[in-house]
């Protein structure tokens, strides 16, 4: 007798279908789905392995049953992820961390999941002041010393813990402002969800910001001589230079395309803005992402 053949089932090339169709509208500006609102819809995925396993692959009708049933399930996780509606948000803590009489700062932020923003408006006496949203078994955990009037400073993100399914969206996981008159060296570290730096007016010596999945928009401040390093492991890679500011790009291979302002001289593997070499507010900036794209756009400076 001859063996009956295996039924494929529809629901795994139907998700990817659906989610390679929301990123092109993603990027063709017809819909502002981050990929932080996907990652969230994890849960659908164990569904849909559980409806294909259980009545997918056993006729053609239960194959369409499960089809439509994550589908429904997906749209609807999509709807709720973008939609401002009344929904809890997790709890919020108030973090300050004062400077304790230093003249310079090294600041690390370590931050696992959800939506990062770091920029200025932290008091005279303070290096940083804001906001924090922890998730159920997450804890954050605090320190800094002084030694030869430099400020050492970490904040990070620790636990075991459980990041709900849905969770208000435009709503920042940490919202952090920084002091903007201390020279400050500042490292970065983030996994998964969005992140926006803005640095215009923080007086950076040094800066490293390594991210894991998501989109990273970092914006640089107009005065200063200073090395960068940033990296994505996949995700898209903004980063905002003034015109005023001189830079050097040194892009890493990887398999995503990167795109810089008209006027950007290539020579190897670096690209460099006019007047460079002359200029006396300029940055050296190494730039690596995985999977994606790298983006170095000018922005007018305040």
């Amino acid at each position: 007798m001859e063996r009956e053949r295996r039924r494929g089932g529809l629901v795994w090339p139907a998700i990817l279908i659906l989610i390679g169709g929301v990123l092109l509208l993603n990027n063709l500006g017809w819909a502002s789905i981050s990929v932080w609102d996907l990652l969230r819809l994890w849960p659908v995925l164990l569904i849909a392995i559980g409806l294909d396993l259980l009545i997918g692959r056993r006729s053609a009708w239960g194959a369409v049953l499960a089809l439509f049933v994550t589908l429904g399930l997906f749209v609807g996780g999509l709807w709720l992820v973008s939609s401002p509606g009344p929904i809890a948000e997790p709890a919020r803590e108030q973090v300050t961390q004062s400077l304790q009489g230093a003249s310079r700062a090294n600041l690390e932020i370590d931050f696992a999941v959800g939506q990062l923003r770091i920029g200025s408006g932290a008091a005279p006496n303070q290096l940083l002041e804001g906001t924090v949203q922890l998730h159920r078994g997450e804890r954050l955990e605090q320190s800094a010393q002084v030694v030869n009037g430099t400020l050492s400073a970490r904040l990070q993100s620790q636990g075991q813990w459980v990041t709900p399914l849905v969770v208000p969206a435009g709503q920042p996981g940490w919202e952090l402002g920084v002091n903007s008159d201390v020279p400050l060296q500042l490292v970065v570290n983030a996994g998964v969800g969005d992140a926006s730096l803005d640095l215009r007016r923080l007086a950076l010596t040094g800066l490293t910001c390594k991210m894991g999945v998501g989109r990273t928009t970092v914006t640089l401040p107009e005065q200063g001589a200073l090395e960068a390093h940033l990296s994505s492991g996949v995700g898209e890679l903004v980063v905002r230079v003034p015109p005023a500011l001189a830079v050097r790009v040194h892009p890493s291979p990887g398999l995503g395309a990167i795109s810089v302002p008209t006027g950007y001289q290539h020579s190897g593997n670096v690209y460099t803005s006019p007047g460079y070499a002359s200029a006396q507010d300029s940055i050296d900036l190494w730039v690596d992402n995985g999977v994606g794209s790298i983006r170095i756009e000018e922005y007018a400076g305040e």
